[in-house]
Parts: structure tokens; C-alpha cells; sequence
């Protein structure tokens, strides 16, 4: 007869999903919602796994930062950000939403698009 193995209770909530989401409305990461409730990242892994719910919120949450974030940079490019610094904005862009530069475009690409004069 196998043992179960008994460790740690979860210090899972289901409340966590919608604060996740709210989380990410901020523009913070999946990670920093880590930090901000004192687990680690590879718990909230788990909570995927375990959870169908959380990892719901996940996505979720991913769309709302990217929401977030293109508000910024739509308030960026209207000048409404006093001071704004927008490689910062593109790095977070890149890093927190894996924008990546396109290398495959080149000058001969640039040249060949027809641009009409209307």
C-alpha cells in the first residue's frame, strides 16, 4: 500500500485569482504578484498546475498588464507622461511581453514597399 506524502499546507486562496488580475491591471508581472504575497515563483507554478482557476487568472493577468502597459505607451507618445523615457517602456515591452526587434527586415525590404501619395 503506497503512502501519501504529506507536506506543507497550500497557502493557496481563491482569491488570489482576482487579486492576480488586479495585480497585473497595474502593470506589475506575474513574479512581482509573487513577491507582493511571499511565495516564490515556482508556487505560483504549481498553483497553475494545481488550480485550473489560477491558471486562468494567469492569462488573464497577462492581458491585463499588456493592457497596461499599451496604455502607457499610447499616453507616452501623446506627450501625456512628463519625463517619460520611452526605452525604458520598450525593455519592459520586451522583457515583460516578449516584444522582440525584427531582424529579418533590411534596407532592400525598406525599399521595396510602395508607398501611395494619397
Amino acid at each position: 500500500m503506497a503512502t501519501k506524502k504529506m507536506g506543507r499546507p497550500t497557502k493557496y486562496k481563491p482569491e488570489y485569482c482576482e487579486a492576480l488580475i488586479d495585480n497585473s491591471r497595474e502593470g506589475f508581472t506575474y513574479e512581482a504578484f509573487a513577491g507582493k504575497i511571499g511565495v516564490s515563483v515556482e508556487c505560483l507554478h504549481e498553483w497553475c498546475r494545481v488550480y485550473p482557476e489560477f491558471s486562468e487568472a494567469k492569462r488573464k493577468a497577462k492581458v491585463a498588464q499588456r493592457a497596461w502597459l499599451e496604455g502607457m505607451g499610447r499616453a507616452m507618445m501623446a506627450g501625456k507622461i512628463p519625463g517619460a523615457v520611452p526605452s525604458v517602456w520598450i525593455f519592459y515591452m520586451k522583457n515583460c511581453q516578449n516584444w522582440r526587434d525584427n531582424p529579418s527586415i533590411d534596407q532592400e525590404d525598406v525599399e521595396a514597399i510602395e508607398f501611395s501619395d494619397e
